[in-house]
């Protein structure tokens, strides 16, 4: 049977018309009246015809496919999905593919959850812990086509377990003109610029100062702004570094500037990450680092407090240092 069928023609003269000189009221009825009518030809459509949906997850549980059955359901980006949603979706489903990626950041919540706990809330997490202990046979994607193979290296070794095989396309390597700084050359793709300053208010100057010194130099060098991103933490430091980029003459938003939780699925010849953090690590996990790092196709530069991160041995953020140090550069002056 046909999936795409051809939907039932449309009715000569059939377009919306709405009568002119009504009254307000009259008028929300004749409106009212003719959506409700489009919204039973959905529903007579869908009940006599197989059929494609594209949605989110929470649009399928609103008119018009709130008591639809699927034969399959697809849920991309299923990491990013809580479970209590998705269920509503399952639950009306005969069988389910389910992509993602447990190293991924999960659902956000503004309960008391912490940071830890919430990937268990995830659907796909759920899924794939269920998997592993069953002994079921899970499809992993191994090759990488975006980034630069020292990039994916991190990654890979450090949060997959080797799974993760770089095959970039194309050229991986920045290409710039007039490389000024060590830190510019593209043979070295994961740098990381120490700055000495101080945490405030989920902020720090120093860094914001920093990065938006990177990106002016980057511009300069005739790196496209729109080929680089600025990711950190807090919004908080979104806003600082802004400010920071328009002080240096950039327009505003000629450089994305967002945070990591902001910026899934995005990607950038350039990363800038600024770290904020300088005593507390705890909320800079392994999942925001991936997430930060393999946005990254071919540079990736750290701004952080050098000293203070080696003080945290076997943090995160420790061993992103600890890599950059053996496979890239270190800028402290």
């Amino acid at each position: 049977m046909d999936i795409f069928p051809e939907f039932p023609k449309k009715p000569e003269n059939s377009h919306l018309s709405i009568p002119e000189n009504l009254s307000f009221d009259d008028l929300i009825e004749e409106y009212s009246s003719a959506f409700r009518k489009i919204g039973n030809e959905y529903v007579e459509i869908f009940s006599k015809s197989n059929f494609l949906a594209g949605s989110t997850a929470l649009k399928t549980i609103t008119y018009p496919l709130s008591n639809q059955k699927f034969n399959s359901t697809f849920i991309d980006e299923s990491h990013n999905l809580c479970l209590s949603t998705a269920l509503l979706v399952l639950s009306r489903s005969e069988r389910a593919v389910l992509t993602g990626d447990p190293w991924q950041i999960p659902p956000i919540y503004t309960t008391g959850i912490s940071l830890k706990e919430r990937s268990n809330f995830g659907i796909f997490n759920v899924f794939y812990e269920m998997a592993e202990k069953e002994m079921k046979e899970i499809l992993w994607l191994r090759y990488n086509y975006r980034s630069n193979p020292k990039i994916v290296e991190f990654s890979s070794n450090f949060i997959y377990g080797g799974r993760i095989i770089p095959r970039p396309q194309g050229n991986y390597k920045l290409e710039i003109r007039n490389v000024t700084y060590d830190w510019m050359n593209p043979e070295k793709e994961m740098v990381f610029v120490h700055r000495d300053g101080v945490k405030e208010n989920r902020s720090n100057e120093d860094e914001a100062k920093t990065v938006a010194w990177i990106v002016k130099e980057l511009i300069k060098a005739e790196v496209n702004p729109g080929d680089i991103a600025v990711l950190t933490p807090y919004k908080n430091q979104v806003e600082k570094i802004k400010d920071e980029l328009i002080n240096r003459g950039l327009r505003k938003d000629e450089v994305e500037v967002k945070t990591v939780h902001g910026y899934l699925g995005a990607e950038k010849d350039v990363i800038v990450f600024s770290i904020v953090d300088t005593s507390y690590f705890g909320f800079i996990d392994r999942r925001m680092i991936n997430v930060a790092v393999t946005r990254a196709k071919k540079k990736f530069i750290t701004v952080g407090n050098y000293n203070k991160i080696l003080e945290h041995e076997g943090e995160p953020i420790y061993l992103l240092l600890d890599f950059i140090i053996r496979n890239g550069l270190v800028v402290v002056d």
